[in-house]
């Protein structure tokens, strides 16, 4: 398992391998403001070699999934002071244009792969550099139905998984808030009521917000007091969707601990599909021990 920088990075090498597909090297690129040509261009103005029908497809995959990485970039880094989200949008913008083809200012298709290889590098700098006062860890995100699946808590463990913290998202809490008394079924009823009952027992410990001891040197268990802001998160969710709210919280994980392996915990194929598609990573709940 992997922490959420060394995801992004699996993600931005396998972007940039692809782009870097594209194009073959050591090729000069033709200048549209050449002496005779009768136009001005302001800005880059050298032009990528053009691309044949496989390629622009290519091309094409390659730019939704450079879009949907730059928007994980995006709602990390969202809070940082102007002259990081500068270096952002100066790395987007070359990534951008190569993908759509646009004007560049590389001479060479090599110094276009070194350009894209340095862009990408300076993004995973932003996210390298963002503060994580709980660098190790192991962070679970359980959903709803994964927490009523195994209701206590103090018998959850993975056989891979040595010692991890559950992480409780403010949506899952009123979840279950709302199932222990209006929920049709009294074995889910009961099922939230006794993971509420837990929660509360393990509040004498110390404060969830903080962190408490669950099992001795394995498990330790966090509640998240504050709802995740959608305004500043991945742009497709949806803020009335409780799986979009449970992949906000998971981002606002990310954010704050970028160096800790982070994994949502789902059986819910539909929120891991909707996951995946966000580069959050997901495992299963645990099974009987």
């Amino acid at each position: 398992m992997r922490t959420v920088a060394e995801n992004l990075e699996e993600t931005a090498a396998s972007i940039c391998a692809s782009l870097e597909s594209l194009y073959p090297t050591n090729v000069v690129l033709r200048d549209v403001n050449t002496p005779g040509s009768g136009v001005i261009f302001v800005g880059a103005s050298n032009v990528l070699p053009k691309l044949d029908n496989e390629r622009r497809r290519a091309r094409s995959q390659i730019g939704a999934a450079l879009d949907h990485f730059l928007a994980v970039v995006h709602a990390l880094v969202h809070s940082q002071p102007k002259a990081i989200r500068d270096v952002l949008s100066k790395a987007e913008k070359t990534l951008k244009s190569v993908v759509d083809e646009s004007r560049v200012s590389f001479r060479s298709t090599d110094e276009l792969k070194a350009g894209v290889r340095q862009s990408m590098d300076s993004l995973l700098a932003l996210v390298a550099d963002l503060h994580d006062d709980s660098e190790g860890l192991t962070l679970l995100v359980p959903d709803t139905n994964a927490l009523l699946s195994r209701p206590s808590v103090y018998s959850w463990q993975y056989e891979d998984i040595g010692a991890f913290q559950i992480v409780l998202v403010p949506s899952v809490l009123a979840e279950l808030d709302n199932l222990k008394t209006n929920h049709r079924n009294p074995d889910v009823r009961d099922k939230a009521n006794a993971l509420i009952r837990q929660m509360k027992e393990l509040r004498r410990r110390g404060r969830l917000s903080d962190g408490v001891t669950v099992v001795r040197d394995r498990t330790t268990l966090r509640a998240l007091a504050v709802e995740p802001n959608l305004d500043e998160s991945l742009p497709w969710l949806d803020r009335t969707n409780k799986d979009d709210r449970i992949l906000a919280s998971c981002l606002e994980v990310m954010r704050a601990h970028p160096r800790c392996i982070m994994v949502l915990v789902t059986g819910d194929i539909n929120l891991q599909n909707k996951a995946e598609f966000a580069l959050v990573p997901f495992l299963e709940p645990p099974s009987e021990v």
